[in-house]
Order: C-alpha cells, then sequence, then structure tokens
C-alpha cells in the first residue's frame, strides 16, 4: 500500500505540463501503486482548493482492468465521479493492488458551496498519449486530462 496526500504544491512524483486547452500529469513511483496514488494526487493538484472548512470525509474505491493503462484511466474516472456527485475534494489517496483489481482509501472534505477551484476543473482522463510503464526507478504514468 502507498499513501499520496496533497499538501501546499505539487506532490513527490508529480509533475504537471500544459498541453493544447488540456492538462498532463505524470507522476512516477517506486511500485505501480506509488504511481497511481501520485497520479490520483496529481490531477487533484490541477484544480483543488487548499485545505479548507469543509467536513472530512473517507471513501473505499476499486476499480479493475485489463491492463495498467486502462486501470490507471478507471481509477481516475471513479475519483472524478465521487468527487463530482458527492461535492468532495479528494487529498489523500492510498491504492492497493491485487493483479489489475485497485482497491483505495481516499480522503478529502466536502466542498463549500463559496469556494472557488484553483485551476480548471477536470472534465475526464483520455486515453490520448497514455502511458503507465515501467521506467526509470520504478513506474512512470502520462495522463492527459481534458478540462
Amino acid at each position: 500500500m502507498f499513501r499520496a496526500e496533497l499538501g501546499s504544491g505539487l506532490p513527490e512524483g508529480v509533475r504537471l505540463l500544459d498541453h493544447t486547452a488540456d492538462v498532463i500529469v505524470e507522476a512516477t513511483g517506486p511500485t505501480l501503486e506509488a504511481c497511481l496514488a501520485r497520479l490520483g494526487a496529481g490531477m487533484f493538484a490541477v484544480f483543488a482548493p487548499p485545505r479548507g472548512p469543509g467536513r472530512p470525509r473517507r471513501l473505499e474505491i476499486e476499480a479493475e482492468a485489463d491492463d495498467v493503462e486502462q486501470l490507471a484511466i478507471a481509477w481516475l474516472q471513479e475519483l472524478l465521479f465521487r468527487s463530482d456527485t458527492e461535492g468532495l475534494v479528494l487529498t489523500a489517496f492510498e491504492v492497493e493492488l491485487d493483479g489489475r483489481r485497485l482497491q483505495a482509501r481516499v480522503e478529502g472534505r466536502e466542498l463549500l458551496p463559496e469556494e472557488e477551484l484553483l485551476g480548471p476543473s477536470v472534465k475526464a482522463p483520455t486515453r490520448h498519449e497514455l502511458r503507465v510503464t515501467p521506467g526509470g526507478e520504478g513506474w512512470e504514468a502520462h495522463v492527459v486530462l481534458d478540462v
């Protein structure tokens, strides 16, 4: 299991890049679990306001796919879905893998109506230029986010 959290800046192992009307999030980690946890944190770093007074929440999330790239997309889609439908800003991500099945515990807080997002809201992760591969000192992910 690996935990990644949003703080005052980008999480360790995460880079954001501009991409013609979109945003690219790149995440690295010593394990695939770490890479995916950081990928979730990186996506929320695009738009999430800093810690605020909203009521804390914890969620259990599962995703499953045939390969690691589709698993990354399923993970990010589920995070966005839960964030949107439950009005949450997610800030901490713990990922555990069993083959191609991801189980996660995420923490966040309710987004208050008067709060403004820091950046453009993410509509969806895309499969354009999608890469999740072993490399460097572990795993690397490259995902274009539609904003």
